[in-house]
């Protein structure tokens, strides 16, 4: 019995390890299916026989059949994104579970009209995956990329609900034109990408170098977004995605109760009357009065709890000749402030149609509809700072109280003015793809983007002035634009490993807009706020306004590569927009490129046990501004003169922009170096450039003599430079199968410097003219005052004949001598004034007298901080363990400075009824000899003075953005409930804040204004956040 179990599996082990040779000697038919590391069947996976020609393909169940010639053993299975397999033939059934591509050089980037592989890169492309978007839980798509690239500056308005975000690529390179990056998204441009759901997102790729931006001509300057939205791949998948989260103020802001209220107010009638100044503070006639009897902080009534939601229906497939992806999405916000919020709705609908292997179309379709209900900044979130305390916000009867002194009741605002802004989007592309061969490809397509805004506003009655009218405002802007382009690629690999890459094509694109507004006045009600309510109508401000403008575009690219060890790309693209004069309507846009892979030399061989793969890159290239309105660059009249005659306003067309017709193209040159290095097979990863971009050109308002009649005229004449370095770290710490963990760090440096401007005249920008903008200088440097100090004593503004301060010596309270280094001074004494020509005293500020001349004046300015940063950058990092997994992200900005407008503004002791912060109260000067640092309690226009370095902080901070712990189940144990998949997670956003500034945050953008930053006018602050969700898959 042992023997012949023996010869049993002896025959057995013969026959398993003669299977391949008998195979190969009678040929035989093999089937099987294929499938992804989630069990899922993988459609159009290439099964070939090795060394011949004999291949299939899968079909929509992941299988597989085909006729193994004789004498082969081996069968090659290829896919996309996935590890090529060898598997050797056992058998007539073969199952095969596919592996995602650990190796990142092969992986695909979309470059513009065109897609290549990493490895083959000649330009600075960052990318960002759809997976690392989702981590992040936000709301927009560019709120997700906070931190996540190099170089890449994206900073939220403000807080509110729906704000847009102020993006900068590698700096800011513009004065007057738009400083935005271009968006294309599926082929599709678009303005803007803030309506885009994130859930729709499979990756995006920034274009940050002229080399790589340059295909896109003359509005690439800013750089270059290339979005790529997601695609049915495997048989018919549904999911399903379902978040709440619930937001509260990260911290308030110091403001002062009653109490200290009252003191300011006792304090400025006495320190007033002590110097015979009839503007006292405000004067508490009955200590029972309602009104004048409260102790209010209304950011307890303004600030809430809010709520979002969001739920996402995706279904996506594919087969053979079709693939199709669908979501669904809606979003409800509410805003931290009371009465802000935000709705939107999303549909995008994919279709991909191959019925052959020549010919492919491919269609997108995106609906978007939101709905913003904003607030008022400047009139509630600032006056609830200063409003006085001690005055109620509602009647006994629960009514708001109305205005009050020309203060309007900032509670009463939030919750009745009318601020809505709704927007309808649809984009529509189609695309014909034509393969005549393998390797010559045509390409056609045609999109249309359409979109509607309406903006409605109204101010109640109530809370006006008495010299106010109750106003309604209704505006409507209708904007559609349309883009045809053509090209047509080649590319043809020879024998020796050598490969050319050419493609050349033609755009045409139009844009229409029609805007109207109407602004109505003295509404019969507060209740109906439509124009149909109105008295009246504001002539001067209600107007209809038509914009167009076309443009041509000729573009082409030749590519040469050599076993990817030497790679060379030329890009040149010839754009015609009629913005521009008629002198200067075409400009050309080339740039060079070239990488060399040096770890493929044979005399770096010794390099590979460490450094695995290392590419050098250099690339120079010309861009384009053309965001400068449609008809800066012609004589305009404008039906907007409104004269009198006899009382009757009678409309009338005068001239209002004198054109030029040698206005041209914002023109930016870029010189990039970097390097790609690869050790220890891709563990770490490290991707360094170093960049300088001059512009000139550049769009500026040059004055005119008066005698022409217009005060200026739109040139190019002015001129910057941005020069700066970027670092991407990524380390890969553990690598198990049930154990991951990695790391992600960047960091960059951008100097923005102006180089020209009209004429060489300086000129201001921004709240109280605190930025200064001259050649040589920095963008973003604050030019004002340098405070010293507060003058303790009358006598202590005694200086000697040159100006050096005198120290005043008291006995018994009174004033005696004066000393200079410890030594009683008997010589001359200076005082110094203020510009109207008084004598500085106790309890003023002591700015420094730059020019020495003894008087502070506009003349004493210089330049006290730059609002740029020295470095900015981002951390992330992902730890997984089995089916749990832990993401947690920051982004820093170290350097630079903010001018604290807003405090500048609380704390200038008006006779407005302003009140001062908490700390200026504790802090002011009283009495001769107090050592404080804010100065009496009076109007003063020379204590006013501002901007000066006393409100200019350190803006750095580190913020920890995101934490997310999520949980999925395993696939048996989903498969028992009838889910394919399912996860759960809970999650931190914004959730610590380390910085030295006092405001509410110190990332905030002023506007869309390149020259003004650093400027915080209290806009809506960010929001702490926390939330779970669910993610099911059918």
């Amino acid at each position: 019995m042992k023997k012949r179990i023996i010869k049993s599996l002896l025959l057995t082990f013969i026959i398993t390890c003669m299977q391949p040779l008998l195979y190969a000697q009678s040929g035989s038919k093999v089937s099987g299916v294929v499938t992804n590391s989630d069990k899922e069947p993988m459609i159009g996976v290439v099964v070939q026989v090795k060394n011949t020609n004999v291949a299939s393909v899968t079909n929509t169940e992941g299988k597989y059949s085909l006729n193994v010639p004789k004498g082969k053993t081996t069968l090659v299975f290829s896919y996309l994104g996935y590890t090529t397999l060898e598997r050797q033939i056992k058998g007539a059934t073969l199952n095969v579970e596919m592996q995602d591509e650990v190796n990142e050089l092969d992986e695909v980037v979309v470059v513009g009209y065109g897609d290549m592989k990493k490895r083959d890169l000649t330009g600075a492309i960052s990318s960002v995956t759809a997976e690392s978007i989702k981590e992040q839980n936000s709301v927009s798509v560019l709120d997700a990329m906070q931190g996540q690239i190099a170089g890449l500056s994206i900073v939220t308005g403000s807080g509110a609900p729906g704000e847009e975000a102020v993006v900068r690529v590698r700096g800011t390179a513009t004065f007057e034109g738009g400083a935005a990056p271009l968006y294309v998204v599926d082929g599709i441009i678009t303005e803007s990408i803030d309506d885009i759901n994130p859930e729709d997102i499979a990756s995006i790729e920034v274009l940050k170098d002229a080399a790589s931006a340059s295909i896109y001509g003359s509005r690439s300057a800013n750089g270059v977004f290339l979005i790529s939205t997601k695609r049915g791949e495997t048989k018919m998948k549904v999911d399903v995605r379902y978040l709440r989260s619930y937001s509260n103020l990260i911290r308030k802001m110091p403001k002062s109760n009653a109490a200290e209220r009252k003191y300011y107010d006792t304090m400025r009638r006495k320190i007033s009357a002590d110097r015979n100044d009839q503007t006292y503070g405000y004067t508490i006639t009955d200590s029972l009065a309602f009104f004048t009897n409260q102790d209010i902080d209304l950011q307890d009534l303004l600030f809430q709890t809010a709520v979002r939601d969001e739920v996402n229906l995706s279904v996506s497939g594919a087969s053979n000749v079709f693939n199709y992806y669908v979501n669904a999405s809606y979003l409800s916000e509410n805003g931290i402030m009371v009465n802000s919020g935000y709705d939107r709705m999303t549909s995008r609908i994919n279709v991909e149609y191959n019925p052959n292997n020549k010919f492919s179309i491919k269609n997108r379709i995106y609906l978007s509809y939101s709905d913003k209900q904003g607030i008022d900044e400047t009139g509630v979130l600032n006056q609830a700072l200063i409003r006085i305390p001690y005055w109620a916000i509602f009647n006994p009867d629960g009514s708001y109280i109305p205005n009050v002194s020309s203060r309007r009741n900032p509670y009463a605002v939030a919750m009745t003015d009318v601020d809505q802004e709704q927007n309808y989007k649809a984009s529509i592309y189609e695309q014909i793809t034509y393969k005549f061969n393998k390797e010559l490809v045509f390409n056609s397509s045609i999109q249309a983007n359409f979109a509607n805004r309406r903006e409605k506003m109204y101010r109640q009655s109530d809370q006006l002035h008495p010299s106010e009218r109750t106003t309604g405002r209704d505006y409507t802007t209708m904007r559609y634009d349309w883009t045809n382009e053509n090209y047509m690629s080649y590319k043809k690999s020879f024998r020796g490993g050598h490969t050319i890459d050419i493609m050349a094509g033609a755009s045409f694109q139009g844009w229409h807009q029609e805007s109207v507004r109407m602004v109505g006045l003295d509404y019969t009600t507060d209740e109906i706020y439509t124009l149909n309510a109105a008295s009246d109508f504001d002539v001067k401000n209600t107007y209809t306004r038509i914009y167009e403008h076309t443009m041509a575009s000729f573009f082409g690219r030749a590519g040469y590569n050599y076993r990817s060890r030497y790679m060379v790309n030329f890009n040149l693209r010839y754009d015609g927009s009629s913005r521009f004069g008629k002198n200067n309507r075409w400009g050309a846009f080339p740039s060079a490129s070239a990488a060399w892979r040096f770890t493929d030399e044979k005399f770096t061989k010794w390099m590979k046990p460490v450094l695995t793969d290392g590419k050098l890159r250099i690339s120079y290239g010309v861009t384009g501004n053309e965001q400068i309105g449609d008809y800066v660059g012609v004589l305009l009249y404008s039906p907007n003169y409104i004269y009198e005659d006899n009382g009757t306003n009678i409309a009338g067309i005068g001239a209002s922009n004198l054109g030029f017709d040698d206005l041209s193209w914002e023109e930016t040159s870029q010189f990039n170096i970097g390097a790609d290095l690869r050790f220890f097979n891709g563990r770490i990863s490290i991707i360094a450039d170093y960049y300088k971009k001059n512009t000139d050109r550049l769009l500026n308002r040059v004055q005119l003599p008066k005698e022409i009649g217009f005060a200026t005229i739109y040139k190019n004449v002015g001129a910057m430079t941005n020069e700066g370095f970027e670092l991407a770290f990524n380390w890969n710490i553990i690598k198990k199968r049930n154990l991951k963990w990695n790391i992600n760090f960047n960091i960059a440096h951008n100097d923005s410097r102006i180089t020209q401007i009209a004429d060489g005249v300086p000129f201001y920008k921004g709240s109280n003219d605190a930025i200064f903008v001259q050649e040589g200088a920095r963008l973003g440097e604050f030019y004002g005052y340098k405070y010293k100090s507060i003058y303790a004593y009358d006598e202590s503004n005694a200086y000697t004949d040159k100006w050096i301060q005198l120290t005043p010596i008291f006995s018994n309270g009174t004033f005696d001598h004066y000393e200079l280094n410890g030594q009683r001074y008997t010589g001359t004494i200076q005082q110094k004034t203020a510009s109207n020509g008084d004598v500085l005293r106790g309890g003023d500020v002591e700015f420094e007298d730059t020019n020495n001349d003894g008087i502070i004046n506009m003349l004493d300015r210089k330049v006290i901080g730059c609002a740029q940063p020295d470095v900015t950058g981002g951390v992330s990092t992902t730890l997984s363990w089995k089916n749990f997994s832990l993401y947690a992200s920051l982004y820093y900005s170290v350097g630079g400075n903010i001018y604290n407008y807003s405090e500048a503004q609380r704390n200038q002791f008006r006779q407005d009824g302003t009140t001062p912060s908490p700390i200026a109260i504790a802090n002011m000067w009283t009495k001769p000899g107090d050592v404080v640092k804010y100065p009496a309690p009076i109007v003063s226009e020379h204590n006013a003075l501002a901007p000066s370095d006393f409100y200019l902080e350190d803006a750095s901070f580190i913020k920890l953005n995101n934490v997310k712990l999520s949980y999925e189940l395993p696939k048996k144990v989903a498969a028992k409930i009838l889910l394919r998949t399912a996860s759960l997670y809970v999650y931190g956003k914004n959730l610590l804040t380390f910085t030295d500034y006092t405001g509410y945050d110190p990332e905030f953008s002023s506007n869309s204004d390149p020259l003004s930053m650093g400027i915080d006018t209290n806009r809506y602050p960010r929001k702490r956040e926390f939330g779970f969700g669910i993610n099911i898959g059918f």
